[in-house]
């Protein structure tokens, strides 16, 4: 993919205009890397808001964000005890639903009331690079056509 340099939209910020164009949809997503955690309380007024965390459990970025975030994303290796418990730690602090993706062992959410597990489509994996995208590109999709978390 060639070299990556961090902190590209570090100063980024979104116009009014920018923001009424990205409130246009059914959602609004946006993670860890984009650094428009600044933005989330404007957005969240408007419009649900997904981010993603990526492998991201601690520091001051869940403290920003997650009040201002209805889903939440984090990618992790396994369905263990302990994730259980963050999940259900970081929807206590506003999102409605937490969600791990879990690679070749699929996903686990948490809606607030309970956990749902998801097993991953067998496949022949050649390259991971935005299967995390895709994952929530197409769970949010479901939800904003109007489909339960099921």
């Amino acid at each position: 993919m060639g070299d990556y340099t961090e902190g590209v939209l570090l100063d980024y910020r979104p116009s009014e205009e920018d923001l009424d164009f990205l409130c246009q949809g059914d959602a609004v997503h946006t993670g860890l890397w984009s650094h428009m955690e600044h933005e989330l309380p404007r957005l969240k007024r408007r419009v649900p808001v997904s981010f993603d965390f990526a492998t991201q459990t601690d520091g001051p970025i869940l403290e920003q964000a997650l009040p201002w975030v209805d889903y939440a994303f984090f990618s992790q290796e396994a369905d263990t005890p302990e994730l259980r418990r963050f999940l259900q730690e970081v929807s206590r602090r506003g999102p409605r639903v937490s969600v791990a993706t879990l690679g070749s062992a699929g996903s686990l959410a948490w809606d607030g009331t309970r956990f749902r597990t998801m097993e991953a489509v067998p496949t022949n994996v050649v390259d991971t690079m935005g299967a995390g995208d895709s994952f929530i590109a197409g769970f949010l999709f479901r939800l904003c056509q109007g489909a339960d978390l099921d």
